[in-house]
């Protein structure tokens, strides 16, 4: 039988697709993304339908058809897993459950559903165990974009930029105009200040205070805003900050004891504290002559990241490079994160780009995390060098930290591999 050369072109690639897809099976892709609606196998047929039509129609371009396989490709490198884990909060208004040896966890998904989650505390990562949705009242599960908590007071945030609010409201963190705690999810995005607003991130710190970014780039504040100041509706802080007025917000670095940090979207970084804000190079041309002439794109407490991915940290009166120590030096750092526990203690934990993670700081409960317990470390470590842990020689895709109650942290690690890992000091 003979085959017309357009019609092996056709052939060769469908069979190099198929190569493909048992290449992703082999490299650990998850079976969702295989075999769903919007899955690899979908869009491989699609993508053998458009070369069948290109060998049966002399008209159709092999620039057409490449340009339809590039969008299609393209489509699969976006499609997201459901199951990658997009923030993680202590679960609300119960106990750790020490006395069952495990800690509850809500995680959110990417399919926009909360899940429960379990973990066994102790000073090396251990794996996140997932269980069954969690349905809270008032809050529409399956449709959630973020969530953020402290341990008493859970903020989410739906993918249509609504905020909801529930748990504990002793400063009118919850956001409704009282200080009633609520049990049931409140949606505060029909009245005040933010009706009619899309918000596009949430933060809340031990305390109680709650920030928000809208997408027009406005910053709002309520619950717990000063020591002698609260409010129990949001504050747009963008109107009553003249430095902020014409400013387009796009993150909230971090917040701390009424001092918060902010970065527009030309990568400005302000600092607020009191009633007074500042840009950051006026403070570090002033004060940090180690950093002049650094562009900074990240600022957390004592950590700061400049573009070339070299992380500073205050010490004292002193700016350390962190990147000149070994094993950190020569690394592209990508992501910093810093648990402030006390004036004189701290826990400070980096990812570099290829996925390795390095701590430092306190290990009063082991949070550094290489399977000791006691004294600190004035040098990065670097976890994934750790054999006993479960992250041994594993790359990391992200970190994610928070605080679940007074001297209470977390640190989750979210392997390339699907793992979770978490440790809880306490």
């Amino acid at each position: 039988m003979k085959f017309s050369k357009r019609s092996n072109q056709g052939i060769t690639l469908i069979a190099l697709i198929i190569t493909v897809i048992v290449m992703l099976i082999l490299a650990g892709v998850a079976i969702n993304m295989v075999i769903g609606d919007n899955g690899i196998f979908k869009k491989s047929d699609e993508g053998a339908k458009i070369y069948k039509n290109a060998a049966n129609n002399e008209s159709t371009s092999l620039n057409s058809v490449d340009k339809e396989m590039g969008d299609l490709m393209e489509q699969l490198q976006n499609s997201e897993d459901p199951m990658k884990i997009v923030d993680i909060v202590r679960e609300f208004g119960l106990p750790t459950a020490r006395s069952e040896g495990f800690v509850r966890w809500w995680v959110l998904t990417a399919d926009g559903k909360i899940k429960l989650g379990k973990s066994y505390p102790g000073n090396i990562f251990d794996k996140l165990e997932m269980d069954s949705e969690v349905q809270i009242e008032g809050l529409p599960n399956g449709n959630i974009a973020h969530i953020v908590g402290n341990g008493e007071t859970v903020i989410a945030l739906d993918k249509e930029g609504k905020v909801y609010t529930f748990g504990a409201n002793d400063v009118g963190q919850l956001g409704n105009g009282t200080t009633v705690d609520s049990d049931v999810a409140i949606c505060i995005s029909d009245t005040g200040e933010l009706k009619g607003k899309a918000i596009k991130e949430v933060f809340i710190d031990t305390i109680g205070t709650v920030m928000a970014i809208d997408k027009e780039g406005k910053l709002y504040i309520w619950g717990a805003i000063r020591n002698d100041y609260s409010s129990n509706v949001p504050i747009c802080m963008s109107n009553e900050e003249e430095m902020l007025q014409d400013k387009n917000i796009e993150k909230i670095l971090f917040y701390e004891y009424n001092t918060y940090v902010v970065k527009d979207n030309r990568g400005k970084i302000y600092v607020g504290h009191g009633d007074e804000v500042v840009d950051l190079d006026t403070i570090i041309n002033s004060q940090l002559p180690t950093l002049q002439g650094k562009k900074i794109t990240d600022f957390k407490q004592r950590l700061i990241l400049d573009s070339e991915g070299k992380v500073y940290e205050g010490k004292g009166d002193e700016v350390i490079c962190m990147s000149d120590i070994s094993p950190l030096q020569g690394k592209n750092v990508v992501d910093i994160h810093f648990l402030f526990e006390s004036i004189s203690d701290g826990l400070s934990i980096v990812r570099d780009e290829e996925g390795m993670v390095y701590t430092w700081g306190d290990n009063r409960y082991g949070q550094l995390g290489n399977g000791t317990v006691g004294d600190g470390s004035d040098v990065p470590i670097c976890i994934n060098d750790i054999e006993d842990s479960e992250i041994y020689n594993k790359k990391v895709d992200s970190v994610i930290t928070g605080e679940s109650g007074y001297s209470n942290y977390y640190i989750c690690i979210v392997g390339k591999d699907t793992y979770i890992y978490m440790y809880s000091p306490k």
